[in-house]
Order: structure tokens, then C-alpha cells, then sequence
């Protein structure tokens, strides 16, 4: 499924269509597929395919992030220190400090 998400997010062998995209990765992320979660995280961080939703992209960055995808954690990561507000209702900010700390990462915004 992440596959023919990618697929249609590049145009590789099909017409570009970033909302069949989208739904594609949805698709993966609901299933648990950790590269589905990620990417389906940065449409709705980008809105590609799909209207905005900083907030939901946080939910699916942190399972992936989770489950230790380390592209996930990166791009949690870099969301959270632009958006800080998407803390709190799927993760703590402790928790977000000590998954980055596990990754090695640090902590870039100011948590409250």
C-alpha cells in the first residue's frame, strides 16, 4: 500500500495524484506499516492529498517513532519544534524528551 502511495506521490509509472496518494499511505498507517505512518504524517503536515492537520501528523509520526522508524522520529522531531502545540494529546512532552533522547536527539523546543 505504501508503495502505490509513493508511486502516485512521484508519478512513477502513473499520473501524479497526491489525494489517491494520501489515501494509499492512510491505508498503510491504519495497518501499522511504519512507512505508511510517516509518510501519511507528512501529507498532513504538508497537505498533500489531504487538507493540513499538524495535530494528526503528530499521532502518526509518534507511532511510527514509536516502534523506533527512525525517519519518524526525525520528522516528529523537526514538527514538534515548529508546531510545540501538537503536544499533549497523543504524547506528553516527557515523552517526546525521552524518545529523542533515546535517538540521540536533542531536545530542539521549549516544553512545558
Amino acid at each position: 500500500m505504501a508503495v502505490f502511495g509513493t508511486l502516485l506521490t512521484y508519478g512513477q509509472g502513473v499520473e501524479v495524484n497526491l489525494q489517491d496518494a494520501a489515501d494509499w499511505f492512510r491505508q498503510a498507517a491504519v495497518r501499522g506499516v511504519l512507512i505508511g505512518q510517516t509518510a501519511y504524517g507528512a501529507c498532513l503536515i504538508n497537505g498533500d492529498g489531504v487538507p493540513r492537520n499538524e495535530e494528526e501528523a503528530a499521532y502518526w509520526l509518534y507511532k511510527a517513532a514509536s516502534a523506533g522508524y527512525s525517519s519518524a522520529v526525525i520528522a516528529l522531531d523537526e514538527l514538534v519544534t515548529v508546531h510545540p502545540q501538537v503536544m499533549g494529546k497523543h504524547f506528553s512532552s516527557a515523552d517526546f524528551t525521552q524518545m529523542m533522547t533515546a535517538f540521540g536527539r536533542p531536545v530542539r523546543t521549549v516544553l512545558k
